[in-house]
């Protein structure tokens, strides 16, 4: 059997989609016209990944850090797994551009995003290479 096929660094390269849901009742979230609120994400094991962990890693090494830089840390890191989102995401009514600064920022404020993104890039599942 060739085992290459089970490269999970090579299947979480490929940004997988995650839709949004409700916070309370898990139920997935539309807008206005019915579509998905969506967010395209890298895999836990991938280089995007290991790339923001090193980063991660030195800048936490160079001094202790308090909880709101320590929350920043964690915000970057999402953002790196974080290819983009859909157009559909607003925040207080306005288009939210994707950009790596807005998903810091994102995932600062909304904590329940980034805890669905960290649920959804630590599944190896939602990377599973299509037979």
């Amino acid at each position: 059997m060739d085992i290459t096929k089970f490269n999970t660094t090579v299947a979480s390269d490929k940004a997988q989609t995650m839709h949004l849901t409700d916070p309370f009742t898990g139920e997935t979230l539309f807008d206005e016209e019915g579509n998905t609120l969506d967010f395209y994400l890298y895999g836990i094991q991938s280089t995007a990944a290991r790339n923001a962990l090193a980063d991660r890693e030195r800048k936490s090494n160079k001094k202790k850090l308090n909880n709101e830089e320590s929350r920043r840390l964690g915000a970057e890191f999402l953002a790196a797994l974080t290819k983009g989102w859909s157009k559909n995401i607003e925040v207080e009514g306005e288009p939210l551009k994707f950009t790596q600064e807005n998903a810091v920022q994102l995932y600062m404020d909304q904590d329940w995003i980034g805890q669905q993104v960290i649920s959804f890039v630590n599944n190896l599942e939602n990377y599973a290479p299509k037979a």
